[in-house]
């Protein structure tokens, strides 16, 4: 073959394997970039953490779907000026796809910008309506249903609307600490930047009926409080100018001049001494998430003006207990109820509970245990009293007389004037069946008490486990109320939104006015529960009954439960397991129930009773007697410390036996009797024996019933938050009224309720059915646990019951 052609047939074999030789695994298509960039007011401490809680949101909601670059982090000057002209330059950076402008100020300048070059997200769009940011409402028709929603309706724009919480604020402030004059504390450029502001504080106060102050702060908030005239109250605005270590020396001079603050940033600046917040600091962790949202629609088409901007953020009032104390006020139990509670007493108590432990204290300390003790050692004296009956009897007497002389003559020598017999005298019972039965009636009966005692040590055991579960499910309650008003009140804020949008009329917030007044009853009473509960359990704890501490959560993965064990779950996997199981507990709590050695320790003594009472007609009482006297005879009275003249030593020993021959028919009455006494205690264990088993059963059973309940109390509140969600979004575009997310709400409550008390339901349940065994599980050691699961599998086997072990 000619060269030429060998060339050209490689070639044509090269084309040929080509698509074989180029089948080797290829790379992913590389990532969309986006360069997004943020723009803050100015340099402050608080915009680190918030800037990071941004970037985190928006990185991992897009990761996996764009390679997200922060090409900018511009910071201006706190001053319009500044702020505009770093917008400038970012919307001129070919750069920069995305800005997000992450500061009040910023945000106000980029919304009324009217110009936009590229998407702009502005996070901090507060009192819109006052503020002239342009706002539009468009209705959208998703399949049959339409919504309505608010957006900017400004090309490239898109913001998140802070709702304006000042008049609830100023509400809340004046129900905690009455007063006459509020003093607005400002960050001056921004106020000084934002004529409207001025405005917005001048209504908010008036309608309050309240005479005001503004003090604007630059760099130090200490000096303008020193230089400001007196101040009476103060509701400090953002300071965001301030580092903390100024913040917190300004929070410290308010204090120190027992002036009460209010912050509209949130719980944190409670934490560094401020009194009160309604706030949770601008919703960071839910803001971040909106904005990571938004963010991802802008990328993925979505136009910036047809985005949402309206934002529901949660109020929850915080105080400092701590300042509170400090500055001299005490709020109201409506606020105290309702207020999560900094630097409280209760929460910073040196006394800590848990369910052991607590248990373990009522044992040791209970007044009642501590009663029956006493009647413990009562009761040993009983049977020292009956045994002494069968010890000898030693006895000493000794019997001086004096008579006149003449008599003396007359006795002819058998008396003197002065006489002195002495004597001893010993008892000793030979042989007497009473005084045996006696004895071993009383030993019986002792541990008859014995055992009472052991029963009221599981009833106190079980009222502390009962109490302590109570205090916990009345803790959950009382967090449950407060989330509720959380809830409501957000649902105020909306209802305030919608009634500005027109969607609803006055009549949908003065509804949710009354609702809040609802739940703070609500929250009340949940908190009187507490107390209640509390107060049970001290009692028990033979503690003052106001005496604070702090309590563990428990649960079912909690140590101290068998539940914790995944081989319990095996036990109540099916029914024939589970009716095993209950057969199981029947018989631990037939076999170690004090209730029911207690009645065989009382059967017992009657039987013994029973049988003294038969031998009395043929067993004789034996006795041995001994005595010894010596008389000393005086014929003279003056000599009676005188040695006697004469004296006489006299000595007897006797064995008495004897037997009643007939008493009236009292012997047969008392042998019946012990008869039928007998016949009942009988009666009564068996009854026992019977409410026992009923009772181990019945507790078994609902303790199961409740268990089972648990997961499907837990589908049933996720898929009423679900349900609640979807209705809380419908409203606030309009496309339900009030009645809607009120039923909503409340199933949302009631499915709350239910999953936490099926947990502490059947913890209780459980609790019920341990004493009704007489052993409880969350005393025991691990080792005991373990051999218990053993006896259990045991049981297991001798029924030929297989388990099913996970």
């Amino acid at each position: 073959m000619r060269l030429a052609e060998k060339t050209i047939l490689g070639i044509l074999w090269l084309c040929a394997l080509a698509p074989f030789l180029s089948a080797q695994p290829s790379s992913a298509p590389p990532l969309s970039q986006v360069r997004i960039a943020f723009l803050t007011d100015g340099s402050w401490d608080r915009a680190e953490t918030i800037g990071g809680e941004f970037r985190s949101a928006i990185s991992r909601l897009l990761e996996g779907k764009y390679e997200v670059r922060y090409v900018a982090d511009l910071k201006a000057d706190f001053t319009p000026q500044g702020v505009g002209r770093q917008l400038e330059v970012l919307l001129a950076d070919p750069q920069v796809d995305l800005i997000v402008a992450a500061g009040p100020l910023s945000s106000l300048l980029a919304a009324r910008h009217g110009n936009l070059g590229k998407p702009v997200v502005a996070t901090f769009a507060i009192n819109t309506e006052l503020l002239g940011i342009p706002s539009e409402v468009i209705e959208l028709q998703e399949g049959a249903a339409a919504r309505r929603e608010v957006v900017s309706g400004v090309e490239n724009l898109t913001y998140i609307d802070f709702p304006d919480t000042l008049r609830d604020d100023l509400e809340v402030f004046q129900e905690l600490v009455p007063f006459e004059k509020i003093t607005f504390v400002v960050n001056q450029v921004i106020f000084r930047a934002l004529p409207l502001l001025h405005q917005n504080l001048s209504q908010a106060a008036a309608e309050k009926g309240l005479q005001y102050d503004v003090l604007e702060v630059s760099d130090s908030l200490v000096e303008a409080i020193r230089t400001a005239p007196p101040i009476e109250a103060a509701y400090v605005a953002p300071l965001l100018q301030l580092d903390l270590q100024k913040l917190r020396q300004g929070i410290e001079e308010f204090n120190a001049r027992k002036i009460p603050t209010f912050s509209l940033w949130g719980r944190s600046e409670v934490e560094l001494g401020m009194l009160a917040s309604l706030s949770l600091d601008a919703d960071v962790p839910k803001l971040s998430r909106r904005l990571a949202l938004t963010v991802l629609r802008i990328l993925q088409g979505e136009a910036p003006s047809r985005l949402p901007v309206t934002f529901r953020r949660r109020q929850r009032l915080s105080i400092n207990m701590s300042t509170a104390r400090a500055i001299g006020v005490s709020p109201s139990f409506q606020m105290l109820t309702e207020a999560e509670l900094l630097q409280d007493v209760r929460q910073s108590a040196a006394r800590r509970l848990d369910l052991p432990t607590a248990v373990r204290e009522g044992i040791a300390r209970n007044l009642d245990l501590a009663s029956q003790d006493r009647s413990l050692s009562a009761g040993l004296q009983d049977v020292a009293l009956a045994r002494s009956l069968r010890l000898p009897s030693l006895e000493v007497s000794s019997l001086s007389t004096f008579i006149d002389d003449d008599r003396a003559d007359a006795s002819f020598g058998a008396s003197g004037q002065a006489n002195i017999q002495n004597s001893l005298s010993l008892s000793q019972v030979l042989y007497s069946d009473s005084v045996l039965a006696r004895q071993e009636i009383a030993e019986s009966l002792q541990r008859s008490r014995e055992e009472e005692r052991e029963q009221l040590r599981l009833d106190v055991a079980a009222d502390t486990a009962r109490a302590y579960l109570n205090i916990l499910i009345s803790k959950t309650v009382e967090g449950i109320r407060r989330s509720n008003l959380e809830l409501t009140r957000s649902n105020l804020e909306l209802s305030r939104t919608r009634q500005r949008l027109g969607f609803s009329g006055v009549s949908d917030v003065t509804r949710w006015e009354s609702e809040i007044a609802n739940d703070r009853r609500d929250m009340i009473e949940a908190s009187a529960r507490r107390n209640q509960a509390e107060i049970a359990l001290n009692r028990l704890l033979n503690r003052p009954l106001e005496e604070p501490f702090l309590t563990a959560e428990a649960d079912l993965d909690d140590a101290a439960f068998l539940t914790s064990d995944e081989r319990f779950l095996a036990y109540i996997e099916d029914p024939e397991s589970f009716k095993v199981l209950r057969r199981f507990l029947a018989r631990e709590g037939l076999q170690h129930a004090p209730e029911l050695r207690r009645l065989e320790a009382a059967i017992e003594a009657q039987e013994r009773s029973l049988l003294a009472a038969k031998r009395a007609f043929w067993s004789p009482d034996v006795v041995l007697q001994a005595s010894l006297s010596d008389t000393r005879v005086s014929r003279d009275a003056v000599t009676i410390f005188d040695l006697p003249q004469n004296g006489n030593v006299d000595w007897t020993i006797a064995v008495n036996a004897s037997l009643p021959l007939f008493q009236g028919g009292a012997r047969k009455a008392e042998r019946q009797q012990a008869f039928e006494d007998l016949r009942r205690l009988e009666i009564d264990r068996q009854a026992t024996a019977e409410r026992i088993e009923q009772r181990v059963r019945s507790a078994a059973h609902e303790a199961g019933f409740t268990f089972a309940s648990i997961s499907l109390a837990g589908q049933a509140f996720e898929a009423a938050s679900r349900n609640f969600q979807l209705v809380q979004d419908a409203y606030s575009q309009g496309v339900v009224d009030i009645t809607d997310l009120l039923d909503a709400q409340q199933a949302v409550v009631n499915a709350d309720l239910a999953r936490a008390n099926a947990v502490y339901q059947f913890l209780l349940d459980w609790v019920e059915a341990q004493r009704a065994v007489g052993s409880f599980d969350f005393l025991a050691s691990p080792a005991e646990r373990n051999v218990w699961f053993e006896r259990v599998d045991a049981f297991y086997r001798e029924q030929g019951v297989p388990l099913r072990r996970r």
